[in-house]
Order: structure tokens, then sequence, then C-alpha cells
């Protein structure tokens, strides 16, 4: 008997079950063992599924990234405004230059 042809969710299920247990350590032979195990896998599959994984945690960390570096952008905008307010013209400077070292206009 011809083994399952998994469909695409449940592709993207057990990506994401991946996904859980590399972030919470578990190692390629473990996950290899888990794949096989639990939903009859060989090796070359198992791979294809980490790949896929650390992919998509790949891409969350860089969206993370760049929602974190926009709020820190805007923040710093709002320091240099006050500061402006106020005369302050170090305090406003030093937000202008972290500003730029953050979205790399300055090297």
């Amino acid at each position: 008997m011809a083994a399952h042809k998994a469909t695409k969710a449940e592709i993207e299920l057990r990506v994401q079950e991946f996904v859980e247990l590399i972030a919470n350590g578990v190692q390629r032979p473990a996950l290899i063992e888990y794949g096989r195990k639990e939903w009859g896998l060989r090796k070359g599959m198992v791979d294809v599924l980490i790949r896929k994984a650390k992919d998509a945690i790949k891409e969350a960390v860089n969206e993370e990234r760049e929602e974190f570096l926009a709020r820190k952008l805007f923040q710093l905008e709002e320091v240099m405004h006050k500061s402006a307010k106020r005369e302050n013209h170090s305090a406003m400077i030093g937000a202008i230059r972290l500003q730029c070292e953050l979205a790399q206009v300055l090297r």
C-alpha cells in the first residue's frame, strides 16, 4: 500500500510543529526521529521540513526586527522634537545621530 501523500495544509502544520520544536531547542537527530515516528517520513523529507521551518523562523525574526526598528526610529523622532523645543541641541543631535546609525545611513 502506498504511503499517504501529505496535503499542503498538512505540510504547513508539520512545518509549524517543527518551528516550535526548533524554538525549544530540539536538534536535527531528534527531529528526524520525530518525523519518522509521527508521520512515517524518511530523513530527506524531514530535512525539507526542517529547512522550511528554519526559513519561517528567519522570516518572522526579520519582520520583528523591522517593526522594532520602525518603533525605535519613531521614538527617536519624538526625542528629537522635544529636544528642539527645549533648545537642547546636544540631545537633538544625539537623537539624529542614533536615528542615522539605526537606519544605517552613516557608516
